[in-house]
């Protein structure tokens, strides 16, 4: 009769050792590239909004405008780290439309120029090539959001109480944009390169006519004097962002301003000539 052989005790225990070290060595690479994948793809998202911020901020900045004859012009940087950061004026803007069926819908389109529409009632306020953009951050939310007004007038841009303007009055017939830019801030800071005293938080520019607004309040920062003639000729902005495990990250860009020099006061037309009697003297 033909012995048979089987496996031995010994040799099961080596091939399951030898079996669960091959299924541990695989679970470790699968979970490590999971991870990798989910860390890559978070880092892909926090790079993509940091890029689209720095890009608002970028295009507004660089369109910074100022001018001597125009009293709605300003630049006003308080150094603040929570609330108002920055005001000025920009000639970024584009026109934005209001399109409604009723006149209770106070919704608004995306930035376009106004067309004529059939059965839809646009309306719009009085727009200029220039608006005003305010920059506002919160601490306590980490949101930052921007605001931009088609009227060149302060009174329209809201957070006015912390800017010290007092309370906006915003009506569905006035073309403001307020936005969100992002919710995962955690500090936004601005450094102004001044060509004559090197960098600054703080920058004062506004025309005289309109150091107050028309409620009585000031947009100047306390301890800063109103002697700013010009405009930084670059901005520094650096944000820290929070990441999604909750640790933070530190981004910056620089940013060169077109015209950093205010137009100058227009040409004042001399004055008619006297109209000559009837006699023809």
């Amino acid at each position: 009769m033909k012995q048979t052989y089987g496996y031995t005790l010994l040799e099961m225990l080596v091939a399951l050792v030898i079996f669960g070290i091959i299924t541990l060595a695989t679970g470790t690479a699968m979970r490590a590239a999971l991870v990798a994948q989910t860390n890559t793809r978070q880092t892909i998202d926090e790079q993509g909004e940091v890029n689209a911020l720095f890009s608002v901020l970028s295009h507004d900045l660089r369109m910074a405008y100022a001018s001597q004859g125009n009293t709605q012009t300003l630049f006003v940087l308080p150094g603040a780290q929570d609330g108002v950061l920055l005001t000025f004026s920009s000639l970024s803007h584009r026109l934005i439309s209001r399109t409604s069926s009723n006149s209770s819908d106070t919704s608004y389109n995306s930035p376009s120029t106004v067309m004529p529409t059939t059965g839809n009632v646009q309306e719009t306020a009085p727009q200029s090539d220039m608006s005003l953009i305010r920059y506002h951050f919160s601490m306590q939310t980490h949101e930052l959001r921007r605001a931009e007004s088609a009227t060149p007038s302060l009174d329209t841009l809201p957070w006015q109480d912390e800017a010290g303007t007092g309370s906006a009055s915003i009506t569905a017939s006035q073309t403001v944009q307020d936005r969100l830019l992002s919710g995962h801030v955690a500090a936004l800071t601005f450094t102004c390169t001044d060509p004559m005293a090197g960098d600054r938080t703080e920058w004062n520019y506004m025309v005289s006519a309109n150091v107050s607004s028309s409620t009585g309040g000031s947009i100047i920062s306390q301890g800063s004097a109103l002697n700013d003639t010009y405009l930084p000729v670059a901005v520094k902005i650096t944000a820290t962002m929070i990441k999604t495990d909750g640790s933070t990250r530190d981004y910056s860009t620089s940013v060169a301003l077109a015209m950093a020099q205010p137009q100058p006061k227009g040409q004042v037309p001399a004055a008619p000539a006297t109209a000559r009697s009837g006699n023809g003297q």
